[in-house]
């Protein structure tokens, strides 16, 4: 074969290739399968952006990675703990490791009889001062040192915001302009039956 028949056959290969390729495209672009093959593509080769860490993602490992530092602080400090108290124990003889178990144990039930206390003595307090129509969030002012006091300042409670309010009907039966809930004089009043109060239950505010 000459030289120029070479080139024609090489010719119509090249031509017949393009040809091929663009019907190809031409199809593909009416099936629809030159974008599902982008997109295959896509999903296998995530851009750049796509690849870059999510700040969030970074900021939610960061808290993850120092929560479980710190417990890991935490255990070791408990570990040292525990082993410092055993040290110790062991040094005591068994009467007065009973002595000491014995205290701790009071001491729980003491707590958790003084917990009941305040808890059945507030609800008392909540229906009696519901009961005469007194805020009840007075029952937080009492003092529950013991069952005794809190009934004392329970009492001293009603009796004081009771003349409060009978001062204050009074003084509209006369015509005046009572200090209402609403007023700076009222604010002053309620000050001033909170002193009382305080005082004749025998502690100062800053206690309370």
């Amino acid at each position: 074969m000459d030289e120029k028949s070479q080139e024609t056959v090489v010719d119509t290969a090249e031509q017949e290739k393009e040809e091929k390729t663009l019907g190809q495209k031409i199809k593909n672009f009416f099936t629809g399968k030159e974008d599902e093959g982008k997109e295959e593509k896509k999903d296998d080769n995530p851009t750049a952006e796509e690849k870059a860490d999510d700040p969030q993602k970074e900021a939610s490992a960061d808290d993850m990675k120092e929560a479980i530092e710190q417990a890991r602080k935490d255990a070791v400090a408990e570990y040292i703990r525990q082993q410092e108290e055993e040290a110790r124990k062991a040094k005591l003889t068994p009467e007065e490791l009973k002595a000491e178990e014995d205290a701790a144990k009071d001491k729980k039930i003491a707590e958790l009889e003084h917990d009941l206390m305040v808890r059945n003595s507030k609800e008392k307090a909540v229906q009696l001062l519901d009961s005469k129509n007194l805020p009840v969030g007075l029952a937080d002012i009492l003092n529950y040192q013991t069952e005794e006091t809190a009934q004392a300042s329970l009492d001293t409670v009603v009796k004081v915001f009771g003349e409060c309010l009978e001062n204050a009907v009074k003084d509209r039966l006369k015509g005046k302009t009572p200090t209402g809930l609403n007023s700076t004089g009222d604010i002053n009043s309620f000050a001033d039956a909170q002193a009382r109060i305080y005082k004749q239950m025998g502690v100062s505010k800053e206690e309370k």
